[in-house]
């Protein structure tokens, strides 16, 4: 799905990239929202000590270049040709140290509502005085993308607005939880769905789901019920003139494989015994063939940044890639707003760049 999909975004990175990896998505409660109060990510910072007065006659030492954080050592290491995770960790931190310093929790905890709740909650992010509108809408793998979002939407000028439910993808099907039926899924969707063809009308929606198929019929899960359900929603977006891009779901570590307790545990080259292969998100394919049956709909896919070549390594640029299960943290998921617009700009380029 991925390779050969590439977005280079090394010149997007010159102005920004120095900040985003200290970032954390500042939350701001709309009508009826949570207030969500952030710990932003622990980021180590680098400086040199200034001279002291006796000291300004000698030569200075040259000052050290800063290593590049997260997604940023992409602007010099086309994830195409990446090969080495020494390359794309140049500082070498100890795992401890990378555990210790990470925020692991996620971005959106306040602004998503659970499995059994039917309730539309709406958080927002970004430029708040914009009246240009993205929302993001579906499970947790597209709140994740928050930090990112909020980045964006402060540095190009738009509101992010948050819908997000717990294992559920925003289609017209009904999904497993657990060990059945998901009713309460399609239930919040629609109610989210009248709302983005009502007064909250956004101009793009950003849509993702690790779920990889829904109840048919004839009660068996298939991806086509939920490519069904996605195309339903979407076309009634896109009638709407609202434009639909759905962000393909991030690859899963395998099930046995805890990233932060791996590096815990890790006692050699923890990118070695804590990486694995490649591989795409569960919910991808059938995002996939939604985005393939709605005219108008696009895709953003950036597994080139967070698994270069056909190794997913669970530290690039000094940060850690993964927070829990195949959700990204918030430090690496801010280092990929430059790649994200660059994604964006070329999936959307009438509205991204009018």
């Amino acid at each position: 799905m991925r390779r050969g999909n590439r977005h280079p975004f090394a010149t997007t990175l010159v102005g920004i990239a120095a900040c985003i990896a200290l970032l954390g998505a500042v939350f701001l409660p709309l009508a009826n929202g949570p207030t969500s109060p952030q710990n932003p990510s622990s980021v180590a910072s680098r400086s040199m000590a200034a001279l002291s007065p006796t000291e300004t006659t000698t030569e200075p030492s040259p000052t050290p270049t800063p290593q590049p954080l997260g997604a940023a050592v992409f602007a010099s290491a086309d994830p195409a040709s990446a090969t080495s995770p020494v390359a794309l960790n140049p500082q070498r931190i100890g795992a401890l140290d990378l555990v210790n310093t990470t925020d692991f929790t996620a971005p959106d905890e306040a602004c998503q509502v659970g499995q059994t709740d039917e309730r539309v909650v709406t958080c927002g992010a970004g430029d708040l005085s914009s009246t240009r509108i993205i929302a993001l809408v579906g499970d947790s793998k597209i709140g994740q993308w928050l930090p990112a979002l909020d980045v964006l939407g402060k540095t190009h000028g738009w509101r992010v607005r948050i819908y997000v439910k717990s294992s559920c993808p925003f289609a017209n099907a009904v999904v497993r939880w657990r060990t059945g039926p998901y009713p309460e899924c399609p239930a919040w969707g629609a109610k989210v769905l009248d709302r983005l063809l009502g007064d909250e009308r956004p101009d793009v929606v950003l849509t993702s789901a690790v779920r990889g198929g829904a109840y048919s019929a004839d009660g068996i899960e298939r991806r086509g019920a939920l490519v069904t359900g996605y195309v339903d929603y979407w076309q009634r977006l896109t009638k709407a003139g609202v434009r639909v891009v759905a962000v393909a779901d991030t690859p899963q570590p395998p099930p046995e494989r805890d990233i932060r307790e791996c590096l815990l545990g890790a006692t050699g080259d923890f990118q070695d015994v804590c990486s694995y292969a490649y591989g795409p998100g569960y919910g991808t394919p059938a995002l996939a063939a939604a985005v393939g049956a709605v005219p108008g709909a696009a895709m953003v896919d950036l597994d080139d940044f967070i698994c270069p070549a056909d190794a997913c390594w669970p530290v690039l640029g000094d940060t850690i890639v993964y927070r829990n299960g195949s959700h990204l943290t918030r430090a690496y998921a801010a280092s990929l707003a430059p790649a994200f617009w660059e994604a964006l700009a070329h999936a959307l380029p009438d509205v991204v760049h009018p």
